[in-house]
Parts: C-alpha cells; sequence; structure tokens
C-alpha cells in the first residue's frame, strides 16, 4: 500500500506539472488567438453576441471550469487506482527502454555515413566483375575460334575417312560372302561328314525291310536296280489322252500349257507329245485315279489354245521318252520362299515304304530329325509323309531331287509342309555381328523372352518364349525381314531340333548354358 500511495503521488505531482505547464505555455496563445478571431469579427457583431447571451451564462462558464479540471483529475486517480499494480510496473519498464531507443536513433547518421563509405569499395568490386566477365568472352571467343579451325581441317579430312571407311566396309563384305560360301559348302557336305549316331532315326539295327547301310543309295528310283524292277512289274499309269489342239504350236510350249492347265484338277507325274500320221496328240499322267476322272469330267468344256479339245481316257504305260515337265520346285525357288519351313511334305507316297527307309532316303540332302506318316484310308496305295530337317537349304534340296520321282510304285509329289507350332523360334543367316543380347532385344518386342541361345559359326540361334502366342507373332513378323543386310529364316524349332542344335554347339566348343532345361 506503501508502494502504491508513492506512486499515486508521483502521478499526481506529474499530472500537476503537465497541466500547470500546458496552461502556461497554452493561454498565451489561446488569449493571442481568441485576440486575432475578435479583431477580425466586426464590433458590432461581437457586441450583439454578448449582449445576446444571459450574464448568468457566463459567469456559470468561468465558474464551471474549475469544477471541469477538479472532475479530471479525480477520474485520473481513479484509474490509476483500477489498474493492476502489474500493468503500472510494465508499462513503467516499457517507457524505461525510450531512452535506449533514443540513444540508438541518434547513431543512425553514423550507419549512413559508414554506409557511404562502403560505396565505393563495392564501386570497385563492380569493376572487379565486369574485368572477370571481359575476360571469359574472351576465353568463350579463343574456343570458338578453335573448334571452328578444328571442323574446318575435319572437313578436309572428311573424304578421306570414308574412303578408309569404304575400304573397310568392302572387306567387310567381300568377308560375309566367303563365309557365307563356306556355309553353304558346309551345309552341302553335312551329311557325309556326321557320324551315323548324330541322326535320330539312324538305329543300330536292321531296318524291317532288311535295309543295310551299304544298301540305302539304291533306293533312290534313279538307280539301275529299282529301274530293272519297274520294267519287270508293270505299274499302273492313269493318263488322259488330249486330241484337238493347234498344230503349229511346238512340243515343248504344248507340254508346259497342258501341265499348267490339268495341274488345277490334281498331281500331275508327266506330259508326253507322241505323233499318229500327221496327227499329234499329248498323254497326261497323274498320280491319282481320283485326279484324272477329275480332269475327265471337268476338262471336256475347256478350251486350249482357241480350240475345243478332246479328252479320253488312256489304257497303257507311261512311255520311257515322257519329259516330265517343270514342277513347282523351279530354280527360283530356295529357302526365302514364303512358305518354306525345315518339314518337307511328300504325297503320293508307297504306304508300304516305312520311315526307317524314307528317312534313309532324305539323309543324302541333310540332317534328318524326324519322319511322320499319314495312316491311309482303307483301300488307298499311298500317303503322305513330313520329314523334319535341321535346316531350310536340306529341303529345298530333298523337294527338288524327289519331286516327281518314282519312289516304289508311285512317283511322289514334294512341296513345304508346315511346322507344328511351338514357343521356341529357329533363326538362320544371321549376320556375324549380331550378339546374343542383341537378339533378345530384337525379339523381345513381340513378347516375354525366356532364354536365347546363338550359334556364332552357323549363324544361327533359337529364342524361346514363355507364350506360344507370342511366337507365332515372332515368325509372323520377322520372317522375310533383313538384320545388316542378311535376310532371315525363320521357323518353329520342335523339341528334337533343339536337342539336336545344342548338341552342335556344345561339339564346336560353344556354351549353351541351361537352355535345355528352361
Amino acid at each position: 500500500s506503501s508502494d502504491l500511495s508513492r506512486e499515486i503521488e508521483g502521478r499526481r505531482a506529474d499530472f500537476l506539472r503537465d497541466a500547470e505547464a500546458r496552461s502556461r505555455a497554452d493561454f498565451p496563445r489561446e488569449v493571442e488567438g481568441r485576440a486575432r478571431e475578435l479583431e477580425g469579427r466586426p464590433r458590432g457583431e461581437f457586441s450583439r453576441e454578448l449582449e445576446a447571451r444571459p450574464r448568468g451564462d457566463l459567469l456559470r462558464e468561468f465558474e464551471g471550469r474549475p469544477r471541469d479540471l477538479e472532475g479530471r483529475r479525480g477520474d485520473f486517480l481513479r484509474d490509476i487506482e483500477a489498474r493492476p499494480r502489474g500493468d503500472l510496473s510494465r508499462e513503467m519498464d516499457s517507457r524505461r527502454d525510450l531512452p535506449r531507443d533514443i540513444e540508438a536513433m541518434r547513431d543512425f547518421p553514423k550507419e549512413l555515413e559508414g554506409r557511404g563509405a562502403d560505396w565505393p569499395r563495392e564501386e570497385g568490386r563492380r569493376g572487379e566483375w565486369s574485368n572477370d566477365f571481359e575476360g571469359r568472352r574472351a576465353d568463350w571467343l579463343k574456343e570458338l575460334e578453335a573448334r571452328r579451325a578444328e571442323l574446318a581441317g575435319r572437313r578436309g579430312d572428311l573424304p578421306r575417312e570414308l574412303e578408309g571407311r569404304r575400304d573397310a566396309w568392302d572387306k567387310e563384305l567381300m568377308a560375309r560372302r566367303e563365309l557365307e560360301g563356306r556355309r553353304a559348302e558346309w551345309r552341302m557336305q553335312a551329311a557325309p561328314r556326321r557320324s551315323r549316331s548324330r541322326s535320330p532315326l539312324r538305329h543300330p539295327h536292321p531296318s524291317p525291310m532288311g535295309v543295310t547301310p551299304s544298301q540305302r543309295p539304291a533306293l533312290v528310283s534313279k538307280s539301275a536296280e529299282t529301274r530293272s524292277r519297274a520294267q519287270d512289274k508293270p505299274q499302273q499309269t492313269f493318263g488322259l489322252k488330249v486330241q484337238n489342239f493347234p498344230t503349229d504350236v511346238d512340243d515343248e510350249a504344248l507340254q508346259q500349257t497342258l501341265f499348267q492347265k490339268f495341274r488345277k484338277y490334281g498331281f500331275v507325274s508327266s506330259v508326253d507329245i507322241r505323233e499318229q500320221g500327221e496327227a499329234r496328240y499329248a498323254l497326261v499322267f497323274f498320280y491319282r485315279q481320283q485326279d484324272q476322272v477329275d480332269a475327265l469330267i471337268k476338262g471336256r468344256r475347256d478350251d486350249l489354245l482357241g480350240r475345243h479339245i478332246k479328252l479320253t481316257p488312256w489304257i497303257g504305260s507311261e512311255s520311257k521318252g515322257s519329259i516330265r515337265p517343270l514342277t513347282d520346285w523351279d530354280e527360283k525357288t530356295d529357302e526365302f520362299h514364303p512358305l518354306a519351313s525345315r518339314t518337307l511334305l511328300i504325297r503320293n507316297l508307297d504306304r508300304t515304304i516305312p520311315p526307317e527307309k524314307l528317312g534313309s532316303i532324305c539323309e543324302r540332302f541333310g540332317d534328318v530329325l524326324d519322319v511322320e506318316m499319314s495312316r491311309p484310308p482303307e483301300g488307298e496305295a499311298t500317303r503322305s509323309a513330313f520329314v523334319e530337317f535341321c535346316d531350310m537349304f536340306s529341303v529345298c534340296r530333298a523337294g527338288k531331287a524327289l519331286d516327281g520321282e518314282l519312289l516304289g510304285k508311285h512317283r511322289v509329289k514334294t512341296e513345304f509342309g508346315k511346322s507344328v507350332i511351338t514357343s521356341c523360334v529357329w533363326l538362320d543367316g544371321l549376320p556375324l555381328e549380331v550378339t546374343q543380347e542383341y537378339i533378345m532385344q530384337r525379339f523381345s518386342r513381340y513378347g516375354q523372352v525366356a532364354k536365347a541361345v546363338y550359334d556364332r559359326l552357323r549363324g544361327r540361334a533359337l529364342v524361346l518364349y514363355t507364350r506360344r502366342e507370342d511366337a507365332i507373332t515372332a515368325v509372323q513378323e520377322t520372317k522375310g525381314t533383313q538384320i545388316s543386310g542378311w535376310r532371315l529364316k525363320v521357323d518353329y524349332a520342335s523339341d528334337k531340333s533343339r536337342l539336336v542344335f545344342c548338341r552342335d554347339m556344345e561339339e564346336s566348343g560353344q556354351d549353351t548354358g541351361d537352355f535345355l532345361f528352361v
């Protein structure tokens, strides 16, 4: 309470001093202002105002001013007593910091003077930055000139560099052609070089027909023994006699025309042109009797070279001098044919020929992996067979050599067969610079590749997919395409072909990894 009383007394004294100072300073100014106001006002107006105001009002106004001051003083004291002591202390503490703030503001001109002194130094640094930029700019210009000079020098060396690269490309092309020639030579000589244990079809036991290895080459119809048996035993033929065709056409052109016309009714074995007096007639022979009947019924209404032909059945054997015309296996048919595969389809095959005997015949043209024969219908003397080779080149050789040949009692017809669809893709004809990683990356665009193996010596590869649908897409999209100018040969790989492929790689010293166990 004593502290509060002292604080109140101190505040009261401050208030009185403040009021006294204000009254002393403000009163003269107020009097001077009132005097100027009165001087500016007309004299009569002031007199009228004083006269209008009652005398009692003026007295009450002058008497009420001291009471107003006393009321303000009492309100101030009550306000001080109502405020908590802590608020007064905090307010007094805040006011105590005012002199320090004033002193700090007095140091502001000094700070401005210090900053003004630093400005010249900043100007110096700006000059250093400008000099640095100019130096770097000069270095950039020098580097640009050096690069221009280097490009000009390289431009002069470019023809010589291109000439050197052209020589390297020519050498590489010669090496590729030499390798391709060696591959073709190796394929031609692959069958005689291999041991008898390599082929899955070569059995150590004698065949049911009693054919020994020394007798196997004699099974082809061109051998003397087969021809002698064919002469001793008459063979059944299915021929048509064609008459009333133009006489001004030579025999070779007529032969080809008749072959192209009657091949739509079935498999034509041969076409023979004969003369009877001054007239000529042709004999067209078929492999099957049903083809002969279809050609006789449907071909009677046809014309040949603008004239209506006459057809009659022919009873008799084929002439020894009959010329077999060109078949589908012409000079343009190779392993890049759209229908090419590693499977050879043999039609009109004598049903008495077993798979072992047919396999031994086909081994003359390349490695045989498998032979499958269809079951002939009741009463049919012929059937079809599918022979799977290691490569397409062997299929072309066998197809061209055996097409139209007499195997047993019938002439066979050969063509490309459809391979069994699997999840493994067989590739051949890959260039030298191809790697196994590139093969997996290229063929991954068609599906997920589980494993791939690459035979660098033979230019072949196997790509195994996780799904069979992806392998079908890969074969359809890549067949006939090129890699670095080399045309690809693409087909499906069976389990036996995978086994023989990996076995060949291991024998040549190449690693197959775990490809067979995927």
